[in-house]
This record gives structure tokens, sequence and C-alpha cells, in this order.
């Protein structure tokens, strides 16, 4: 299956380590995106949730934070915040396909 000798693997590649006294050793591999780092790929998604006004209920556990505020206490998550977050993800990567489509043509 396509990405399966990537599945496990960090999308921002990391370098080999030799094999010596005291460590195994690991062979290393190349980011996926030149300049792609998980940290600036947790970020941008970040952001683009903020853009596309994604209550910090649906944000915050889908970068791994936890809300550590009396707030985040109360907020719970419902079947429409999640339709909402799904609709502008699916804005996005339809609008990203367009533009790809339109400068490969």
């Amino acid at each position: 299956m396509p990405g399966e000798e990537l599945e496990g693997r960090p999308a921002d590649g990391r370098p080999a380590l030799e094999r010596k006294r005291g460590c195994a050793g690991r062979e290393g591999w190349k980011a996926i995106l030149a300049g792609f780092t998980m940290r600036g790929g947790r970020h941008t998604a970040d952001t683009w949730m903020k853009e596309d006004r994604i209550d910090r209920a649906l944000r915050f556990p889908a970068q791994g934070w936890a809300v550590g505020d009396i707030e985040g206490v109360y907020e719970h998550v419902n079947p429409q915040m999640r339709k909402e977050r799904l609709d502008a993800l699916e804005a996005r990567w339809r609008g990203s396909r367009r533009r790809i489509l339109r400068v490969a043509s």
C-alpha cells in the first residue's frame, strides 16, 4: 500500500545513528517535504482552524493539547461542531486540489 513504508515514522524525518557500544543504531530518512517539521505542521493546522473559527474544544485535542483552565472543564464538543470542522477541512482540501490542478495544467 502506498505510504506504508512511512507508517509510524515522523514526517519531518530523522538522522541515522551509527551502531556502536550502548547504541543499537537506527536508519534515518528524509522529511516528506523539505523544511517540514512536526512543530510547524501543528502550528499551521492550529492557525487554519482558528481562521475557520473552530472552537478550541475541538482544536486543542486535535493537537494533543490539554485545556487546563476552568472553561476547558465545561466545554463539550457536539456533533454540529464536528460537522463544521469537517466542512471547513473539506473546503480547504478542495481549494488546495483546485490550485494544484490549475498549476499543473
